[in-house]
């Protein structure tokens, strides 16, 4: 489980982007009482042992732990699917989403989904060569992201017809998904952005308590995000 994305989650699901949205400009404070909940939360799952102290390398390591039942709940992305469809099948592993906060209204989905892929283009140099280029790229990316890379691809079509169980039971109830996720990384000033992470890790250690985490992160935030947001507000 990686520490770093956990402080979205309890604010995602309830609010969706209201919390965030007030947040990367200093309008709500990680010391109120959303972001005291999502921030005991990460303190909770780092003393029961959830993490793993480990270098950015645990990432690739969980793959191969988790299988082996070495690890717990790795962070999953749509493009290690095919890594783990073998034991779905066997029904030795499954996936889950985000579950509901007990008591609360849950305004926010219950997944995070981020995606997409971006494409620029010189308007000086866009021939027809390079038109006709990007179109069989747009025609042909679903099924070459199935068949040579085995993960589903963001643009929208159809699941290719030979897909998997995993990515097919995956990819029907990320349909039934209502709201889309945020990543905080596109939202926050780059400089807070960092100071969450980093301090996120922090947490989840054992090396900082709750109130110590979100008052690092309201700083950050007081300190960054004027001059970050200015033309913005």
């Amino acid at each position: 489980m990686a520490a770093g994305s956990l402080p979205v989650v309890h604010p995602l699901r309830l609010t969706h982007t209201e919390f965030i949205d007030k947040l990367k400009t200093g309008d709500e404070k990680f010391t109120g009482e959303i972001g005291m909940k999502a921030a005991n939360l990460l303190s909770t799952l780092g003393k029961g042992g959830y993490f793993q102290k480990a270098s950015a390398a645990w990432i690739i390591r969980k793959l191969e732990l988790f299988p082996g039942r070495q690890c717990r709940h790795p962070l999953q992305r749509s493009w290690e699917l095919a890594q783990f469809k073998d034991k779905y099948d066997s029904g030795e592993i499954g996936y889950f989403f985000i579950p509901e906060v007990a008591g609360a209204e849950n305004n926010g989905p219950n997944t995070s989904i981020t995606a997409g892929l971006a494409y620029a283009f010189n308007k000086e140099t866009f021939d027809a060569e390079t038109k006709r280029f990007f179109k069989f790229v747009v025609e042909h990316y679903n099924q070459a992201a199935f068949d040579v890379g085995g993960y589903l691809s963001p643009m929208n079509g159809d699941l290719p017809s030979n897909v998997f169980k995993l990515a097919k039971d995956f990819s029907l109830d990320l349909e039934a998904v209502a709201k889309g996720g945020v990543s905080w990384d596109d939202k926050l000033d780059p400089a807070s952005n960092e100071v969450v992470g980093s301090t996120a890790n922090e947490l989840a250690l054992g090396l900082i308590t709750p109130e110590e985490f979100a008052e690092k992160v309201d700083k950050a935030i007081g300190r960054n995000a004027p001059s970050f947001f200015k033309d913005q507000k």
